[in-house]
Order: C-alpha cells, then sequence, then structure tokens
C-alpha cells in the first residue's frame, strides 16, 4: 500500500505501519467509549447523548448554570441537539433551565437535586 504519510517522524524504515496501527486503536478506543457512554446513559435510562449532555452540565455548570453554547461546545454536539436534549432531561426532572440574567438571549442550564442524586 502507499504511505498515507510522509512526515519522518511518522514512518519507520519508510514505512507507515506503525502509524496505521496507533489510528486504528484510536478508532477502536473510541468506539468503546462511545459503547460505554451508551451503557451508562441506560443506567440512568438516558441515551448516550443525553448522559453526555447531563454530565457535561455536571462539569461545565457553574453558580448559576451554564449556556447551551459553552454545554454544546464542550460535549461537542450541535447546539440544536443539544436543546433538543436539554429539553428532554428538563421533562425527566434531571435539569433546571432558567434565563440568563446577564445575556437575555440565552438560558442557563443547572443540574436540578434529582440530576445531582442521579450522577451520584
Amino acid at each position: 500500500m502507499p504511505a498515507s504519510v510522509s512526515h519522518a517522524e511518522l514512518l519507520w524504515s519508510g514505512r507507515d505501519d506503525r502509524f496505521r496501527e496507533t489510528i486504528y486503536l484510536m478508532v477502536l478506543t473510541l468506539n468503546q467509549m462511545l459503547t460505554f457512554r451508551e451503557a451508562f446513559g441506560r443506567s440512568l435510562g438516558l441515551t448516550g447523548s443525553q448522559f453526555a449532555v447531563l454530565m457535561g452540565t455536571a462539569y461545565q455548570q457553574k453558580a448559576d448554570g451554564v449556556t447551551i453554547r459553552a454545554l454544546a461546545d464542550h460535549v461537542m454536539l450541535a447546539p440544536t441537539h443539544v436543546t433538543t436534549e436539554v429539553g428532554r432531561l428538563i421533562r425527566k426532572g434531571l435539569l433546571i433551565k432558567r434565563p440568563n440574567k446577564s445575556d437575555g438571549r440565552s438560558v442557563l442550564v443547572s443540574l436540578s437535586p434529582r440530576g445531582e442524586a442521579a450522577l451520584e
């Protein structure tokens, strides 16, 4: 096969076999991590995306909460998808949404007491 990279530091004896193997192992690891996320979510009655949003909220909320934009950036999901999942998590009683006093165009999301208990 032709080399997939040409940078000397990524080649071993002029071949990229080790680089390809590293990429392959990274993909396998990512798939395992996504499987774990799905399993953790299922244990709480959530999808993997909902679990990511719940955990992202826990890590990013400050005293008043986290904006949808900041949460979306943290969990690397589209803001529209995060908005949808936040709504579902609110209906499950796991998140709270309130107006952002410092920016009337956005809202702040935080864990509800039930959300905190679920993560504990």
